[in-house]
């Protein structure tokens, strides 16, 4: 999820049906890709590979390279993320596919690095089996940068096709390897392979498109750590958003309800398979979040941000501030009222449709709880990417943490109480995140006047040079900013 927080941001000024349909099509593909390709995985590789009762061992793979990519990519993704949307908002395409071989590469490296460690230190495979197990993540690595990057530039078109190509070719070359009896890291690693022909296809019609942009990698090195530097918190933030959603996971796989595979992984296939179906019901709320909501408070921060840039005046300046505020609960209003909607239609058929997605009946309470708890999940990611938005980026990071932690500790607490309430850790984790998300989201609203120049008046200190031209930028501050200023600069406002 780290790489969607400003995807579609812009859309397209043809309003016509057919162009509507189509940004809703592609930016469902864009938002649900990580979970689908998780749940496609489980459900195709389940009914190919005929193994042993109990023997999980392609599928238990398959789960810790989604889970060890996601999280090795994200903070990458989220670093040269940001330094792509500065690129496109200053309108400066000349080093965009330095950028993308930057991310590719240090998605790469990372990924192969934490993929070793966990097949290595949490599994009884062999030596060879691990190497191969951490070169497969390493080509799951490369495909959530790609499609964070093509969606960045809007190529829906190409997202789409390499996403239909790349889930075929892996299922074709998993079902082929199991059948000539290869071991299950050869097969996962023909899995990851169609993965990575899907990031290839992406990648060489971007380049096509961009040109090679062999100079400036100096430059480019130096920005992103800058950018490190000054927005550590979006960075961290990003890892401890991914890290959360795959917490409940890990402590039900190391709980006294996780079992081994014959790997030697640590799973939980009846809690994993229902909590992936169920957040599959986030699937409308979000892209409604990145197709209109997200839009939306972009939009008018944005003209908020240029009243203060023409020095509007402070009543002018509120003004836009209480439109913010305006579209902030109408979006959310909106929001609500969908995701609720599809709740209650997907709680009530959950009994009916278990089997369907390949369910026993004991995960329908799982399956439930989890459907409640994407409700709530998918106000959380709204708020807090508007929170982000607002620029209280350590806020941001504290909200991730705050519900890496809840997550935790509530998964932990089902575990230990009944195996009937499997799930209802993550309804409650993401419930009390989503309230404290609106808490956080509304002081950042009413801050959000004094926190902008508070920050403009730091940077002209850091920045300006002669002492003159700071008084001469502190001068043109409103007479309560220039207040809230000095009650700053001499410590009585934190």
């Amino acid at each position: 999820m780290a790489g969607i927080g400003f995807e579609l941001k812009v859309l397209s000024k043809d309003r016509s049906p057919s162009v509507s349909l189509a940004n809703s099509l592609f930016g469902t593909v864009v938002v649900a890709a990580p979970w689908v390709l998780t749940i496609g995985a489980m459900g195709v590789l389940q009914r190919v590979s005929q193994q042993g009762a109990g023997d999980f061992a392609l599928q238990s793979i398959v789960i810790y390279i989604f889970f060890v990519t996601l999280v090795a990519t994200a903070p990458v993704i989220a670093l040269c993320g940001r330094k792509m949307a500065d690129d496109l908002y200053r309108n400066d395409p000349t080093r965009l596919s330095l950028i993308l071989g930057a991310n590719l590469l240090f998605s790469w490296l990372s990924t192969l690095l934490l993929a070793f460690l966990v097949f290595n230190f949490l599994s009884s495979m062999v030596p060879a089996d691990v190497a191969v197990c951490a070169l497969a993540s390493g080509l799951v690595g490369l495909t959530w940068p790609a499609l964070a990057f093509a969606s960045a530039l809007k190529r829906y078109s190409l997202v789409f096709f390499a996403f239909v190509m790349a889930v075929a070719v892996s299922v074709a070359m998993a079902f082929v390897l199991h059948e000539a009896g290869y071991s299950a890291p050869i097969q996962a690693f023909g899995f990851s392979s169609g993965l990575a022909i899907g990031a290839s296809i992406v990648v060489t019609s971007l380049v096509a498109k961009l040109g090679h942009g062999s100079t400036g990698g100096v430059s480019l090195a130096n920005d992103l750590a800058k950018i490190l530097d000054t927005h550590r918190p979006v960075v961290l933030g990003a890892l401890l958003a991914v890290a959360a959603i795959w917490i409940d996971s890990v402590v039900v796989w190391f709980g006294p309800l996780g079992q081994a595979s014959a790997n030697g992984l640590a799973t939980s296939p009846a809690y994993d398979s229902a909590m992936f179906v169920a957040r599959l019901a986030m699937i409308p709320g979000l892209v409604f979040h990145v197709l209109s909501l997200d839009a939306s408070v972009h939009r008018a921060i944005r003209r908020y941000l240029d009243g203060i840039e023409a020095r509007d005046s402070l009543m002018a300046i509120e003004a836009r501030l209480d439109s913010i505020q305006t579209v902030v609960d109408r979006q959310l209003r909106g929001l609500l009222v969908l995701q609720v909607g599809v709740t209650a239609i997907l709680v009530l058929v959950v009994p009916f449709a278990v089997s369907f997605v390949g369910l026993a009946h004991v995960q329908i309470a799982t399956l439930q709880f989890g459907v409640m708890g994407a409700l709530f999940h998918v106000v959380f990611i709204a708020v807090t990417a508007m929170v982000l938005n607002c620029g209280a980026e350590r806020a941001f990071c504290w909200l991730q943490a705050f519900f890496l932690m809840v997550n935790a500790v509530s998964a932990a607490a089902s575990v230990q109480l009944s195996a009937d309430i499997l799930g209802a850790g993550y309804l409650v984790a993401t419930l009390v995140s989503a309230l404290v998300a609106v808490l956080v989201l509304q002081s950042a609203l009413q801050n959000l006047t004094p926190s902008t120049f508070e920050a403009s008046f730091l940077l002209a200190m850091r920045d300006a040079g002669p002492a003159v031209r700071t008084m001469q930028a502190f001068g043109t501050l409103p007479r309560r900013i220039r207040k809230f200023m000095l009650r700053y600069l001499q410590g009585d406002t934190v």
